[in-house]
């Protein structure tokens, strides 16, 4: 390759480079400054994709050796990712040293299967969230230990339903799990609320399910596991009933 095309190469890669990292710096100005602005939540609930999308420009950056470059997306990536893993796991799903497991199988719009012989179901049923949203719940014994299993799949966020459903946790004698779609990320303005509130935490790792795939890259994040520390997630699979046409999601849940 002669002079001139390895030079026409490096500003090309050079103009890549530049204009990844100008996006890269004003969505993380404007999710960090400015998320209180409609169209900027929205942009913020892709937090994860951008991050993703960081991890490339940053890999690219260091194979093509630009050392100001990839001291600025490392950078990126740190804020990026302590954005995301501040209220939730971003590739590992949260572990306990319990002796006790719980199988569970969640299908949109369906009650939660609890796949273990030796549990109790003490009562079921569901309550109402209000603005047509609803959650079913089961409160199950298993080696006397008491547990409420929420299931929860909100098509949007609205502030009434995640009250409603917060009154209901702090309102319980046993400990609380809630496992299903959310409407927005763990990041989000309502899910962080919930959690802060309630005590509970993001259990599971990042599952980017959508209505119809059991795996959507460009999806927002918003399915979740929600639990206190003696809970935590030793299996999660993902697939989809082609019966149903929704998607699955298998989980081993262990506690002390």
């Amino acid at each position: 390759m002669g002079y001139f095309s390895k030079r026409k190469k490096y500003e090309r890669e050079s103009l890549v480079l530049k204009i990844s990292g100008i996006i890269l710096i004003i969505l993380a100005a404007l999710t960090l400054f400015f998320d209180k602005i409609p169209f900027v939540g929205e942009i913020k609930n892709y937090l994860y994709q951008i991050y993703l999308f960081n991890v490339l420009v940053f890999l690219f950056a260091l194979f093509l050796r630009r050392g100001s470059y990839v001291v600025t997306f490392f950078c990126l990536l740190i804020l990026n990712y302590t954005q995301i893993s501040s209220y939730a796991n971003v590739f590992l799903s949260s572990q306990v040293d319990g002796d006790h497991h719980l199988s569970v199988r969640y299908e949109a719009s369906n009650p939660l299967y609890i796949n273990n012989h030796s549990a109790i179901i003490l009562r079921s049923g569901h309550f109402n969230l209000g603005n047509a949203n609803k959650a079913d719940f089961v409160t199950i014994d298993k080696n006397n230990n008491v547990y409420t299993l929420i299931n929860v799949d909100f098509t949007k966020p609205e502030a009434r339903v995640f009250q409603a459903l917060e009154d209901f946790v702090i309102k319980q004698d046993e400990p609380v799990v809630i496992i299903g779609r959310f409407g927005e990320p763990a990041w989000g303005k309502l899910m962080k609320e919930l959690l802060q509130k309630t005590g509970l935490q993001v259990k599971n790792r990042m599952v980017l399910i959508s209505n119809s795939s059991s795996f959507s890259l460009f999806h927002a994040p918003d399915f979740y596991v929600l639990g206190f520390d003696n809970i935590g997630i030793s299996d999660l699979e993902t697939s989809y009933n082609t019966n149903t046409e929704k998607p699955v999601v298998m989980m081993e849940l262990s506690y002390y």
